[in-house]
């Protein structure tokens, strides 16, 4: 989670930090606060997930059958300036299970297709 030092913003990140690890522990390694500071533009809330997949390729790891490497893949899932705003928590739980445990249930938490777009329209204004 990118967010704008400036703006003291810290605390809004370590919220979404948190709400994140309690309803995604088993599918998030690691999660990091990284202020943004000058000359990044001001106002920055960005959301990022970064996964490792293997792919079949020339490679750091080799064993008896195949040769893979680990090959890092970033997905914004939130950006202020482009999604406006910040999001509510369960649309971010749901935005992030989407690509790392498509199959996982939110429960109640869960957000309709539908509601996404009520849900990002409240958080803008």
């Amino acid at each position: 989670i990118e967010y704008c030092s400036g703006c003291r913003w810290l605390l809004r990140a370590a919220y979404f930090a948190q709400e994140l690890m309690a309803t995604l522990e088993s599918d998030i390694d690691s999660l990091s606060l990284i202020p943004s500071r000058p000359p990044a533009r001001g106002g920055a809330f960005c959301v990022t997930v970064t996964s490792r997949d293997e792919q079949d390729d020339d490679a750091t790891t080799t064993t008896a059958t195949t040769t893979t490497t680990t090959v890092p893949k970033s997905v914004t899932v939130w950006n202020r300036f482009v999604d406006g705003g910040f999001p509510e928590p369960p649309l971010l739980n749901q935005r992030i299970r989407d690509l790392l445990s498509p199959d996982k249930d939110l429960g109640h938490a869960d957000v309709d297709d539908d509601d996404d777009d009520k849900i990002s329209s409240r958080v803008a204004a």
